[in-house]
């Protein structure tokens, strides 16, 4: 009896934690809250944790009737959403939580229906689908390695084969039905895919990873012949529609950086001064910064967030970069924090004191300016669509290279 307690309290943990951080939790969590004060400083490590955790929890924690599952999901859940922190707002971010959640659940179906001979076909899927979360392990490897064109394409393209095995693998032992098999991997791929268009903005992912899977699945439901026939029709629709639609509306692809030339000087000393977001949304930021226990150590940042200009002048007279490095918050850099609170004229002097607007986090597709060009204010949009028509005025071959192509990654 006691046993049967204890089973049914571990479950309702589980669901109430999974409940909890599927929802972004600590978004109705005071700021100066400890607990949201620790997560936000070890979200990269829970982040790199994803992948190790599903494997685990998939493999160890089954069972018709044990405590330590329920248990071990719960941890699992609360892993995967780190922690139930989220850099978004439901109202404004809906579609893209939605999408976010969609993947998460893929390793929850499965974890909780799934029996015990089930558990390495679905530890070793699932946990491979996470896989590049942990990819900063590669940053023990040199960087004159890691930075090569030839190991990132060996390592994204070398990953998305082995998950397109995995995938058909798997469906050789679960054939593609009604069964909570198909309905975890389907969620899976598709939030992976929709969040954030990753689908049309990561190439490995758009034009390797989803047609293998979307073949592997297709042909192991219709068989080889028609279930490959099926797959180059549908897949030679989405290309075309997909052209067409970049024909009709070219987007702005990022820059790896901003040449500070005279032309370049004279468009960002010239563009209107004077852009701000409106105060009472800008102040709301402010607040979630001030609430952060690390904001206090990067001045920089804040006087960036602020725009205050004058801050910046006398904290550089003090010694201190402009450039420095935000460890807590995925390193990011002042110049992103100034672009995302709508401070363009801040942007602009940051811009002019050397700081790459377009630098990407380690082990990242992200720029400093992704997540201001993706939910910042339409002005800021504007602003970064000008500054890369100008960059690549000033090197019109690489323009030429580049096809244009989203940018919106998170």
């Amino acid at each position: 009896m006691s046993f049967n307690i204890i089973e049914s309290m571990s479950m309702y943990v589980f669901y109430i934690v999974t409940l909890s951080v599927c929802i972004n939790i600590i978004e109705f969590l005071p700021n100066n809250n400890r607990y949201v004060d620790w997560i936000n400083i070890h979200a990269m490590k829970l982040f790199s944790l994803h992948c190790p955790s599903i494997f685990l929890i998939l493999y160890f924690c089954t069972g018709d009737a044990c405590w330590y599952k329920y248990i071990g999901g719960a941890l699992m859940c609360w892993c995967i959403w780190d922690g139930g922190r989220s850099a978004l707002n439901w109202k404004m971010n809906w579609y893209t939580i939605l999408m976010i959640n969609a993947h998460h659940l893929g390793p929850v179906i499965a974890f909780l229906y799934q029996t015990n001979e089930h558990v390495w076909l679905n530890a070793t899927l699932f946990s491979w689908v996470w896989f590049p979360h942990s990819w900063t392990i590669f940053s023990y490897l040199p960087k004159n390695i890691t930075q090569s064109i030839i190991f990132r394409r060996f390592k994204e393209y070398g990953y998305t084969s082995i998950s397109i095995y995995l995938v058909w693998n798997y469906f050789q032992s679960y054939p593609v039905g009604y069964n909570y098999q198909t309905l975890a991997v389907f969620l899976q791929f598709l939030g992976r895919n929709l969040v954030a268009n990753n689908w049309l903005n990561i190439t490995w992912l758009g034009s390797y990873e989803l047609p293998g899977v979307f073949t592997a699945m297709m042909t192991n439901y219709f068989g080889y012949y028609y279930g490959g026939i099926y797959c180059f029709i549908i897949i030679t629709i989405v290309v075309c529609c997909v052209k067409i639609y970049y024909k009709i509306f070219p987007a702005t692809i990022f820059p790896e950086k901003v040449t500070l030339n005279d032309n370049m000087k004279k468009f960002l000393n010239n563009y209107p001064k004077g852009i701000k977001d409106d105060p009472i949304k800008l102040q709301k930021g402010l607040d979630w910064l001030n609430g952060q226990s690390w904001a206090k150590n990067y001045p920089m940042l804040i006087a960036a967030s602020e725009g205050n200009d004058e801050k910046i002048d006398q904290l550089m007279a003090g010694g201190l970069s402009p450039d420095i490095g935000i460890k807590e918050w995925y390193n990011s850099k002042p110049i992103g924090f100034a672009a995302a609170f709508g401070n363009v004229d801040t942007l602009i002097k940051l811009i002019l004191l050397n700081c790459n607007p377009f630098e990407k986090y380690e082990n990242s597709t992200m720029t400093q300016m992704s997540y201001a060009y993706n939910n910042g204010p339409k002005f800021i949009k504007e602003f970064i669509d000008q500054l890369c028509i100008e960059q690549y005025k000033i090197t019109p071959k690489l323009n030429k290279l580049l096809k244009p192509k989203k940018t919106k990654v998170l």
